[in-house]
């Protein structure tokens, strides 16, 4: 759910609050405090994790699993992907749209074995 919201004149404010209570010297409200809290909540939860926003945008942060009837990987992209019998492979797409090759074995997996994947994680990097 979103933090701010939109009225019809493109206004913006704080999901539940309206602009006009955060004006100076409005009083706030116990129930106005307790927006405001949990909206810093997720802004420090958001912070906490580390990434800016365009590495958000750039795909730095998983998205979960992505339907193959939605989006397909890049060609030759080493992916996790997920087959309908549950099992959870790494694999690259093939560059014709034929099929989906098991890592590192390279073995064929027809298309409609596989119904969704996700772009493989960062690699582990300890903080120096």
């Amino acid at each position: 759910m979103r933090l701010t919201q939109k009225d019809d004149q493109g206004n913006w404010s704080l999901r539940g609050v309206k602009w006009e209570q955060l004006h100076v010297g409005q009083i706030i409200t116990q129930e106005v405090s307790e927006k405001l809290y949990g909206a810093l909540w997720k802004l420090m939860e958001y912070e906490d994790t580390g990434l800016t926003p365009e590495e958000i945008v750039d795909g730095k942060m998983l998205t979960g699993w992505i339907p193959v009837a939605e989006q397909l990987p890049e060609a030759k992209e080493d992916v996790l992907v997920c087959t309908r019998d549950g099992w959870i492979l790494t694999a690259w797409y093939g560059p014709h749209g034929e099929s989906w090759h098991i890592t590192p074995t390279d073995l064929n997996h027809p298309m409609k074995d596989i119904n969704a994947w996700m772009p493989l994680p960062e690699p582990y990097r300890p903080d120096n």
